[in-house]
């Protein structure tokens, strides 16, 4: 038995199931061993490139284009971005530390109650229960003064202009990289909820 592998067709041929009339003429022998280990490394997701002689597996992401690896990053950025911001942060408007969350709907409650508490007329008594979580994790809704929840609208502003603020730095990374390795080293810090 002999193996072949074809560029054109992009596959291997077997000498006891192709009669050799009709193998591709670019069809190059190559090893049983060699065809099971591209058979296994492409199960393993890898991809068989066949325009070298002898075929080799390859990564998915080393055939992409430049542009092609910028647009997975930045597409990648943005999605840690947002999971960023909807990840809460904190404020210390209740005198300690509390954790705020930050989905769309929070984020809808939060100006809410922030132009509540700035509207003409407000008693100066005024008060809002608003959801939050202590230093130990305990979600419950606290009574924040106009003072507080306009701070801790403040201090969610402030958050989300500091995610997006980092995705504009390593945007302009993506962009100023000439290579896929330094695309591929732009990579999203891991931080704690902030401030």
């Amino acid at each position: 038995m002999t193996i072949y592998a074809s560029k054109t067709e992009k596959g291997f041929f077997d000498s006891e199931l192709t009669a050799p009339a009709s193998l591709p003429a670019d069809a190059v022998e190559i090893s049983a061993t060699l065809r099971d280990t591209l058979i296994a490394a492409q199960s393993a997701d890898k991809v068989i490139d066949f325009s070298q002689v002898p075929p080799v597996a390859v990564d998915p992401a080393s055939r992409l284009s430049l542009a092609d690896v910028k647009a997975q990053k930045l597409a990648e950025l943005e999605t840690a971005c947002a999971a960023r911001i909807t990840a809460g942060f904190t404020s210390s408007a209740l005198g300690e530390t509390y954790t705020y969350p930050a989905k769309p709907t929070d984020q809808s409650n939060l100006q809410a109650s922030v132009l509540a508490s700035i509207l003409p007329g407000v008693d100066e008594k005024w008060t809002t229960p608003f959801w939050c979580a202590d230093s130990e994790g305990k979600w419950a809704y606290q009574t924040h003064t106009a003072a507080q929840i306009q701070q801790v609208g403040l201090d969610g502003k402030n958050a989300i202009n500091a995610a997006i603020a980092q995705k504009i730095v390593l945007e302009q990374k993506v962009e100023a990289a000439k290579t896929a390795p330094e695309v591929a080293a732009v990579v999203w810090s891991k931080d704690e909820v902030s401030a």
